[in-house]
């Protein structure tokens, strides 16, 4: 019984880990992507893909990327409060270069 319920935490564990291993913080992604210092970019980023199944008009490349995978808005949105802090420790990074 004992291990049965070892084995249900470990598998709770790993589906969690494994929730936030697919959840990309945006702020890593947008600042290797980009060869310019934008400020705060990965909550740029994260704000365009949650707006961009209401308003198309100026996503542009973030529109055609929801448009292939609907389910990213709610990954984004809970990588933005994670974003949000990541892009405020880059900040004093980026404005040094």
């Amino acid at each position: 019984m004992k291990l049965v319920k070892n084995r249900m935490l470990a598998l709770k564990i790993t589906i969690i880990l494994l929730f936030f291993m697919c959840v990309g913080c945006s702020t890593l992604i947008s600042n290797a992507m980009s060869s310019s210092n934008t400020y705060y970019s990965g909550t740029k980023l994260d704000i365009s893909i949650i707006a961009a199944p209401v308003d198309c008009s100026n996503s542009g490349d973030v529109c055609e990327f929801t448009k292939g995978f609907p389910f990213i808005w709610p990954l984004a949105l809970i990588d933005l409060p994670l974003c949000i802090a990541a892009d405020t420790l880059y900040f004093p990074f980026q404005y040094r270069n």
